[in-house]
């Protein structure tokens, strides 16, 4: 979209009450940028990781002052165009084996004593919600960004749950925000039915409008979490 697309939409979005939650890609789904901006991808990085929806090589890298550079930029201008003064920041479906062919993040886990490809993304979540907190925006994510030996994003963030409910319970038991919006229960591109001639999807789960409007998100037994619930 261009900034005066953006600006319609916000003002028509106005009109309705309505707010519009920007999402930045990071650091997967990145594919697109990866291509514009290879500098964002460590040159001596040998890794093959291929996302779930098959794509080869599509995760910034954060170990690299241009990653940074770059989307420190990026969340200041979409955050300054959206009046909603929240940023949604990614994080879902990170390859596992994401960046273990880079000796860049190979020295920023021995500098930052990480392990996994979780906790690299837990200390790029947390990093990046700081920066929007300093600009006085809330960081959003999806339940990944929590992930990782150091609590990942924290920050006061809100996180989506996605694929499940428990990922989102757990979030606001440590006192996150949550947007609970498991795939089985509001995906509403999924099929009704396993009919194979019934239109929608099917990766998540089938269900009925019903079972959505019916599905309580907040467990009968732990009433206090609706004040984290969204």
């Amino acid at each position: 979209y261009s900034k005066q697309t953006a600006q319609k939409l916000i003002a028509h979005a106005r009109d309705l009450e309505i707010e519009i939650l920007p999402e930045i890609e990071f650091p997967a789904h990145a594919l697109t940028t990866t291509i514009i901006y290879p500098q964002l991808r460590d040159a001596a990085d040998v890794g093959t990781e291929v996302s779930v929806q098959g794509y080869h090589r599509n995760s910034v890298n954060p170990a690299l002052a241009e990653t940074w550079q770059m989307f420190n930029e990026i969340c200041r201008e979409v955050a300054d165009l959206f009046p909603f003064a929240h940023l949604h920041i990614g994080g879902d479906e990170l390859p596992p084996d994401t960046w273990a062919g880079s000796p860049a993040v190979d020295d920023l886990k021995r500098q930052n004593g990480l392990s996994t490809h979780q906790d690299v993304q837990g200390y790029c979540m947390e990093r990046m919600a700081g920066e929007l907190r300093k600009i006085g925006v809330t960081p959003c994510a999806w339940e990944e960004a929590a992930l990782g030996c150091n609590g990942g994003i924290a920050n006061g963030a809100m996180l989506f749950a996605w694929t499940a409910q428990g990922p989102g319970l757990d979030a606001a038991r440590r006192g996150h925000d949550v947007v609970m919006c498991p795939a089985q229960h509001t995906y509403l591109d999924m099929a009704h039915t396993a009919d194979g001639d019934d239109w929608g999807a099917s990766w998540a789960a089938n269900f009925g409008l019903a079972e959505t409007l019916d599905w309580d998100p907040v467990p009968i037994d732990e009433p206090h979490l609706e004040t984290r619930i969204r």
